[in-house]
């Protein structure tokens, strides 16, 4: 494949800018603070869902609370009603049995009162709760916009360096030939690792390729204005 010494290190040079895009890649892609970020949100939907689950308890409180003031006005409407019927009464049973009926009125009426006492005490265990979890999730959030602001500030970087890649990318591009830029993008989507290697003083400059005596033959007699294209392994070997 014909290329002049030129096209041949634009060619390295290509590979080079797609490494570091690449790798540019890699650390928009692997950023700490999107990790953080992340852990933050698990955290802020586990603080909503308990919040509406006390949120819900303390719902049930009131209408618990609400049971218990409709009993406890019956049976202040009841002693009343057993109040007057004291009055004027002479009758000892009829006495007797008014007595024992505001006496178990009376009693139920101070167990309402203890049952209100504790159901308001839970309500306030929940409430103080809740708003334990509100100013946490206010700390996350505060937290939350730190790091989503330091993260795109990052982000930012990293897309000016990606610009930049991109326009070296494109001034290789347009000074190397269709077909050789067609061989590099191929064979650089079905591999690994570098598809186009530099030959220097009889050497290749990755020296982990398995390349057998032949190929090296091959690439020491072959025209300089040639890219020599291997096929196992497959990879573009440049000398300039």
């Amino acid at each position: 494949m014909q290329a002049t010494s030129t096209q041949q290190q634009l060619l390295y040079n290509l590979q080079r800018i797609d490494r570091k895009a690449q790798r540019i890649r890699h650390d928009a892609e692997t950023l700490p603070e999107t990790a953080k970020l992340k852990g933050i949100i698990v955290q802020r939907r586990q603080i909503l869902v308990e919040t509406k689950k006390l949120e819900n308890k303390s719902a049930e409180q009131d209408e618990i609370q609400k049971d218990i003031e409709a009993q406890r006005s019956k049976i202040n409407d009841s002693l009343a009603t057993l109040e007057k019927q004291l009055q004027g009464e002479t009758r000892a049973k009829v006495v007797s049995a008014i007595n024992q009926q505001k006496a178990a009125d009376t009693a139920r009426l101070a167990k309402l009162d203890e049952e209100l006492e504790q159901s308001l005490a839970a309500q306030d265990d929940y409430r103080r709760d809740i708003e334990i979890l509100t100013q946490n999730d206010r700390r996350l959030e505060t937290t939350g916009n730190d790091v989503k602001n330091r993260r795109e500030g990052i982000l930012a970087s990293l897309r000016t360096k990606m610009a930049k890649q991109r326009s070296r990318r494109e001034i290789c591009v347009q000074g190397l030939t269709p077909e050789l830029v067609d061989m590099y993008t191929q064979l650089a989507r079905s591999g690994d690792g570098d598809v186009v290697v530099r030959y220097l003083d009889g050497h290749l400059d990755s020296t982990t390729l398995p390349v057998t005596g032949a190929d090296l033959d091959r690439i020491r007699t072959a025209d300089p204005d040639e890219v020599v294209v291997l096929e196992d392994p497959a990879v573009m070997v440049v000398r300039f």
